[in-house]
């Protein structure tokens, strides 16, 4: 009976040691922008995210790692790029600094799918001393198994182009045969009939695009439209397709709104395609590519009867003078008529949005000039009142001879320009960069000598007339050569990033030189061209409101603040501007008695 309990105690699994802290890094793509895909895609990520964190947390526990809830990075970005990634990069850093023994992914794809960030990666874990470790795919450290994780990274970047030539090409076809896409929002004023790839009018928007081209011609200026939309409780572009902005909540009709739509020619049924193409720029919170219009020459025009027509072309073309005229009338005045030292640069200190310039009129004296948030309640309270900025209007006098007065101030300061100055050096996030920079020039070489002896002993085997032992080199020297011109493009990315960084961190050294100019032209009285042109040179920045300090921001990032609020103007109503009964009284009986 004792043999067979000492025979079980040796039978149960022995717990792993423990060997230190370690990472769980899961990742999923954000491909489809569609609202269907969209819902399901959400509840999928979700799903994935926490199946790779599953995962990696099994394999923590069998190897005898220990992983913190701060130490899982679940991040949802496409695997293309490597120094855009904000969780990624953060856990690059963590593992430089030596505070995990253990990086645990699904698998490599997961990771990065090109094989060069992966090895990038894989060297900088092995310099740390920190294990790199896939689940669904171990691979140990030997240079057999280094080269299968350049393999699997090498066959993940393919299947992600020949994923993106098959989507192309499908897209080529389809706008060969005459069609749309039918992919994303469709304009304001249509639907998609996805059956036979075309547009359909939609009655409900298409009667309000006929009516802002109708109030345009009659001479109503685009923000005049959109108020009279905003107090008919129209719906905006935005918020009909069911948008939300953080900041304001529902979105209504604003200037760039209307703008865009008297600017587009769809709604006279022309169709074009291929209008804007994707950069290899991406946004650093969503990760999502941003587009640019591409020339006029490179559109595709489609077949008529693609999109039918909302307006008449003569519309459209006396839409487009009347908005022509606007904006020259425009020019013309509002600068020189109303100067105001702040106009564009001035910002609200609460919302962000920014200050509009305005005159106001007050009682028994002039006109005076006050900044006004963008945000404010004649323009969301009609949809969204709960979002409307609440910050009062600040008299133009008082914040510009302030904002004027700080910055003159801080120019004659030398010793605080040098400490702002280093302040902003000091912040330069280019580690990162230097040390990819090093690694990836390093395996360049290693790759460049490989291609050369490839080169070499496929020259040997053509001297020999080896036809076999010539192909084979021949593919190896192909290889390598591929590999050569990925690093050369991984090099001059990181290049290109270091010299912006460099080139910021010269911006910053010859800004005292810049203030010195500025303050050697400041001399006397100072003009109000004059005080333009020094705020436009230093891109100065005002964020303004009444129940905090002001701020000012200059190009460098260096922040003035001013001691306390800005001053508040309440406009006062049209009773507060009449005379009251018994100030009508005592003002007849003072001039009885002066009589």
């Amino acid at each position: 009976m004792l043999a067979e309990k000492e025979i079980t105690r040796k039978r149960q699994p022995q717990a792993a040691a423990y060997l230190g802290e370690a990472a769980i890094y899961s990742r999923q793509s954000r491909t489809d922008d569609s609202k269907k895909a969209k819902a399901l895609q959400a509840q999928s990520v979700e799903t994935t995210l926490k199946t790779q964190t599953g995962g990696g947390l099994k394999e923590a526990a069998r190897r005898g790692y220990h992983v913190a809830d701060s130490a899982i990075y679940e991040e949802r970005y496409t695997g293309a790029e490597l120094w855009d990634r904000p969780l990624l990069t953060r856990l690059r850093a963590d593992i430089r600094a030596g505070k995990y023994k253990a990086l645990i992914c699904h698998s490599t794809d997961r990771l990065a799918r090109e094989p060069i960030h992966l090895g990038l990666i894989a060297e900088e874990c092995a310099r740390a001393g920190c294990e790199l470790i896939f689940v669904t795919e171990p691979l140990d450290d030997s240079p057999e198994g280094q080269l299968i994780l350049f393999v699997r990274g090498y066959a993940s970047k393919i299947e992600r182009y020949k994923l993106k030539e098959r989507v192309q090409r499908g897209r080529s076809a389809i706008l060969a045969a005459g069609k749309l896409l039918c992919s994303g929002t469709p304009p304001y004023g249509y639907t998609w009939n996805t059956e036979t790839r075309t547009r359909e009018i939609n009655m409900e928007t298409a009667s309000v695009v006929m009516s802002i081209f109708r109030w345009t011609v009659e001479g109503v200026s685009a923000q005049q439209i959109a108020k009279k939309l905003n107090a008919l409780r129209v719906p905006s572009p935005a918020a009909y397709y069911g948008r939300k902005f953080k900041r304001s909540g529902v979105p209504v009709w604003n200037n760039s709104a209307v703008s865009r739509i008297l600017k587009d020619e769809t709604y006279t049924g022309v169709t074009y395609a291929n209008k804007f193409r994707v950069t290899e720029k991406r946004h650093k919170a969503t990760g999502r590519m941003f587009t640019e219009l591409r020339d006029k020459s490179e559109w595709l025009t489609l077949p008529e009867g693609v999109t039918p027509q909302i307006i008449t072309r003569e519309l459209y073309d006396a839409a487009r003078t009347a908005v022509q005229a606007n904006i020259r009338k425009s020019d013309n005045t509002r600068n020189r008529n109303r100067p105001f030292l702040l106009r564009g640069v001035a910002f609200c200190g609460r919302c962000e949005h920014p200050l509009y310039p305005m005159s106001e009129s007050t009682y028994n004296g002039p006109a005076r000039g006050v900044y006004k948030c963008s945000c404010s309640r004649s323009k969301l309270a009609a949809v969204s009142p709960d979002k409307v900025c609440r910050a009062k209007r600040i008299i133009a006098s008082e914040i510009e001879a302030a904002v004027w007065e700080k910055v003159l101030t801080f120019f004659m300061q030398p010793e605080l320009i040098a400490a702002e100055v280093e302040k902003v050096l000091s912040e330069m996030p280019d580690d990162n960069l230097s040390t990819d920079l090093a690694a990836a020039q390093a395996q360049l070489e290693k790759t460049k000598r490989v291609r050369d002896k490839m080169l070499a002993k496929y020259r040997e085997a053509v001297a020999e007339d080896d036809e076999d032992l010539a192909e084979q080199f021949e593919a190896s020297y192909k290889e390598a050569n591929s590999d050569v011109k990925a690093l050369t493009a991984v090099i001059d990315d990181l290049s290109a990033r270091l010299s912006a960084y460099n080139n910021a961190a010269t911006t910053a050294r010859a800004f005292q030189d810049q203030c010195a100019q500025v303050l050697d032209g400041m001399k006397g009285e100072f003009t109000f061209e004059e005080k333009r042109a020094a705020l436009t040179a230093l891109n100065v920045r005002v964020f303004a409101h009444t129940d905090m300090p002001t701020k000012i921001r200059l190009n460098t990032g260096v922040v003035l603040q001013t001691a306390a609020g800005s001053t508040s103007s309440r406009r006062p109503c049209r009773a507060c501007l009449r005379p009251s009964a018994a100030g009508r009284r005592s003002s007849g009986a003072a001039r009885r008695r002066r009589a």
